[in-house]
């Protein structure tokens, strides 16, 4: 994906995503995705704020599972395991001698 085909390449994701599971596959790879490939976090960020609004991507259970929810789920769980590795696996600084 690139900031030239993210226009032709959305409307097929969004058409993609017949199911709340199809949807969380298409959140998780856009979440890795920006990860790993920083020079297009703007590209990503673009892309969820495309899905994100009403009409940008189906929503399920009556409206209570969209595009938004699953993202902001994702984001959270994402953080809360990148801030538990970090307090668990990394020790502490040693103090700085004044």
């Amino acid at each position: 994906m690139t900031f030239e085909s993210i226009d032709v390449l959305a409307p097929e994701l969004r058409d993609d995503v017949i199911s709340p599971a199809r949807m969380r596959e298409l959140v998780n790879l856009i979440v890795e995705k920006a990860s790993l490939e920083a020079g297009f976090v703007t590209m990503y960020s673009n892309l969820c704020a495309r899905f994100a609004k009403d009409g940008g991507c189906p929503s399920f259970a009556d409206g209570r599972v969209t595009f938004r929810s699953m993202l902001l789920a994702e984001l959270h769980r994402s953080w809360q395991e990148d801030y538990l590795y970090l307090h668990v696996t990394v020790p502490p600084l040693p103090p700085v001698p004044l």
